[in-house]
């Protein structure tokens, strides 16, 4: 997915700007889009701890004050990239964090001999990427979501908004297909 996103918004820049190798995806989920409003492109990410709030994705996004923010320097591939590659970022929390949080579920580990004392989960709950290219300038949205896990860590957003696309594009990795 993501080499297919680099390919279409970023070719321009001869080389990849979203992070896409080996083991290495996005990690929460992101929209592309052109922000008519913003006076500049930018990266916009919803901390994960905001999962602990009683408040909808879509009150938080809207709050720029739950948002941190990361402008894009166009003329600088590198500043681009560097900013694009919070999207794959993690950290270490204990168990009890990754737990009140609804990322682990110790029964969904069965293969797990003892218990973990800290889990990796993402840094990051949401993605708002503000990017103008022509595609996007022309109202097309992209939602990159982060495979397996976005349906179990962000229900809301995977269910609610998947009924609303105009189309929607299932990609498979050739060498694993359907699992």
């Amino acid at each position: 997915k993501t080499e297919l996103i680099n390919a279409i918004f970023f070719a321009d820049y001869g080389r990849r700007l979203l992070p896409s190798t080996a083991g290495r995806t996005t990690m929460c989920p992101t929209e592309m889009f052109y922000d008519q409003q913003a006076d500049h492109a930018y990266v916009r990410l919803l901390p994960i701890e905001t999962r602990l709030q009683d408040r909808s994705l879509a009150e938080l996004k809207a709050d720029s004050g739950c948002l941190v923010n990361y402008p894009l320097d166009l003329a600088s591939a590198d500043q681009v990239a560097e900013a694009l590659g919070e999207v794959i970022k993690t950290r270490r929390v204990s168990l009890e964090q990754a737990v009140g949080l609804g990322l682990y579920e110790p029964k969904q580990h069965p293969h797990h001999d003892t218990t973990p004392e800290s889990v990796e989960i993402p840094k990051w709950r949401h993605a708002l990427i503000s990017f103008p290219h022509p595609l996007l300038k022309k109202g097309l949205c992209i939602l990159d979501t982060p495979g397996l896990n976005a349906l179990g860590s962000e229900p809301e957003l995977t269910l609610n908004m998947l009924p609303s696309a105009q189309a929607v594009l299932f990609v498979l990795g050739a060498d694993t297909g359907v699992t």
